[in-house]
């Protein structure tokens, strides 16, 4: 009926010319609580409020007097007595002779209509207030029928511009061509997402991300497809920036790595000559020299020593970071060489090293030696009183393997497990137990790079417990 959209809550009735019911719909019972049977061949003005039935039939009788149709809001009264403001519709129904034969009556609650007012109101806010474009498409044409200002501005046009325009037509070929899946992926998954590249007005084109569902009829068939469009174009610049500068810092960083890797080996060779000259003075004039001149002479000489310590950690360091490559390696054969080259040192504390399971995974050699090698040589420099006791397990994790160096040393506080990684940070003084702090932030250098991370935590027992991840080859 023209005057009244329908509506899936609406009552409907027929009026015979006589002004009473001649048809009454199942829905009068939901929405006024009276029986079919019993508002049938009564006069239709007893539906309305007594104090508004006078103005109600003046009302409609001049509407109807001068068209076929009629609307107003009225109070009716319920099957309890109590009333309900109702908007109420009247069409002329006409016989073969074009005489009015009775009038087809549409009752709708008026609070009802008025939160749905409300809704649509909200929703059209919505619609040309967002940032986001906004598009309605009609799937059987593949046509635009609704566009709201934010797309039409980054599409470099005006609403009534694209409205009736193909979505093949702003968008390029290559992504049209998903668009006859669209239809199915929507009956599939409810909501599809995905990338998009639109053509502008001026013919330039610009990456978009789409999200899109279908609005459907009662049988559940596609009616639109409602598009919410977003511009990458800021967002890709961004990433574009962000690769840039990556690329750049990665490129710095190989540079510094080289430079210090030779700095490193060129002040080697001075030092220890500064070292020896010290010893061969104190050699040549010792009997000269007074107990401050051969203190003096330690420093040097101590000073020179450290300082090279320094060096070679600087250049391990950096040597970490400049390898690339792996291949599949016997973690335990990688340990037991590292205990070869460690057995004087071992032997020398009187230290025992117990080998658990260990995995065989994609690592660079050089690397993962270096990695084992600075964690038992720590367990051996940080010793307790008694003789260290160095335990190396693995256990399979999801993404690949958790390794575990324990052992019976002198332990680190929690409150310094973090910051014992950083590159220079020591415990200790160099007088008490000698080192360069780079050893462990070697260590964290190494497993990051092949994908995994490393923690230190107290044992039970005392001493630490150095866990490590790396992925499985």
């Amino acid at each position: 009926m023209p005057v009244l959209a329908p509506h899936p809550l609406d009552a409907h009735l027929c009026l015979g010319t006589d002004g009473r019911w001649t048809a009454v719909s199942a829905s009068v019972a939901d929405l006024l609580g009276h029986v079919r049977a019993d508002l049938l061949g009564r006069r239709g003005l007893e539906l309305v409020h007594p104090a508004d039935r006078k103005r109600v039939e003046r009302a409609v009788r001049a509407m109807l007097d001068v068209s076929d149709t009629a609307s107003l809001r009225l109070r009716l009264v319920r099957g309890d007595g109590t009333a309900l403001l109702a908007e109420v519709g009247f069409a002329a129904v006409r016989d073969g002779t074009g005489r009015i034969a009775g009038h087809r009556v549409t009752i709708r609650d008026a609070e009802a209509s008025r939160r749905d007012d409300d809704l649509r109101a909200q929703w059209e806010l919505l619609f040309r207030a967002t940032r986001r474009g906004i598009a309605v498409c009609d799937p059987r044409t593949g046509v635009l029928v609704a566009v709201n200002p934010a797309y039409a501005a980054m599409h470099g046009g005006a609403e009534e511009d694209l409205i009736g325009v193909p979505v093949a037509h702003v968008v390029t070929p290559r992504s049209a061509e998903r668009l006859g899946a669209l239809a199915e992926q929507i009956d599939a998954e409810g909501f599809v997402a995905y990338e998009s590249e639109h053509v502008r007005a001026d013919g330039s084109t610009f990456p978009a991300a789409i999200e899109v569902m279908a609005a459907r009829d009662e049988g559940g068939e596609q009616l639109y497809w409602m598009a919410w469009v977003e511009d990458l174009t800021e967002r890709c610049q961004v990433e574009r920036d962000a690769e840039r500068h990556a690329q750049e810092l990665e490129r710095s960083n190989a540079d510094l790595d080289r430079f210090a890797g030779v700095v490193s080996h060129d002040l080697g060779s001075p030092l220890r000559v500064i070292g020896g000259c010290a010893r061969m003075l104190e050699r040549r004039v010792a009997a000269r020299l007074e107990a401050p001149d051969r203190e003096l002479v330690d420093h040097i000489v101590g000073g020179a020593q450290r300082m090279t310590r320094m060096l070679d950690g600087i250049r391990d360091y950096s040597r970490v970071r400049e390898e690339q490559g792996s291949s599949l390696l016997s973690c335990r054969a990688v340990v037991e060489e590292v205990l070869w080259s460690l057995r004087a040192d071992l032997d020398a504390a009187e230290a025992s090293v117990h080998l658990g399971p260990l995995p065989a995974l994609g690592a660079h050699p050089v690397q993962l030696a270096q990695l084992f090698q600075n964690l038992i040589a720590n367990a051996v420099k940080f010793r307790a009183e008694a003789p260290p006791e160095i335990a190396i397990a693995a256990l399979p994790r999801d993404e690949g393997w958790e390794f575990t160096v324990a052992d019976n040393g002198i332990g680190i506080d929690r409150e310094h497990a973090d910051r014992v990684f950083d590159f220079g940070h020591r415990l200790h003084t160099d007088d008490a137990v000698p080192g360069t702090g780079i050893g462990l932030a070697v260590c964290k250098t190494v497993v990051e790079r092949h994908g995994g991370r490393i923690w230190v935590e107290p044992s039970a027992t005392g001493g630490s417990r150095f866990h490590f991840t790396l992925a499985s080859a």
